[in-house]
């Protein structure tokens, strides 16, 4: 819940320059405007705002010179069914492996197998690699776990 520092309250802003700025993590980081109109902000200065708030709203010199945004019309592809994880132990690490790297991609990933929350994910990964069997699986297949090669 970053704190947000008004500049120009009620003002007219060009396109591409700073109308306020965040501070995030003790950064300051600037919001820049898209388009040249007279702003109105919804925050009162140093209110903290969740993701997602609306700030303020922009009435716009010229509303014909911004797109809008079309509603999609096409179809998405179908989705086969999920693929069951072997019992092999090469292949349960490189499913963690997957599952961690989904995580910290920053993706809300769906995390299954008895695994509830990220450190208990984490924790089977690394029972995974310290575990006595994982020293049976060639190198080839458990440094292409790291790669993102993909095993057989």
């Amino acid at each position: 819940m970053p704190p947000i520092s008004v500049w120009l309250y009620d003002s007219h802003v060009d396109a591409d320059t700073p109308y306020a700025e965040v501070e995030v993590m003790k950064m300051c980081m600037p919001l820049l405007s898209l388009a040249s109109g007279i702003i109105h902000f919804k925050m009162s200065e140093g209110q903290a705002m969740q993701a997602g708030e609306l700030i303020a709203r922009l009435h716009l010199d010229d509303p014909s010179a911004i797109r809008k945004a079309e509603p999609f019309t096409g179809s998405f592809p179908v989705l086969g069914h999920p693929t069951a994880i072997s019992g092999k132990v090469h292949h349960k690490c490189v499913a963690s492996l997957n599952v961690a790297r989904m995580i910290l991609s920053g993706y809300d990933h769906n995390i299954d197998e008895g695994i509830k929350s990220k450190n208990k994910l984490i924790l089977q990964l690394m029972d995974k690699l310290r575990s006595s069997t994982t020293t049976v699986v060639p190198r080839h297949v458990f440094i292409a776990s790291f790669n993102n090669d993909g095993c057989t």
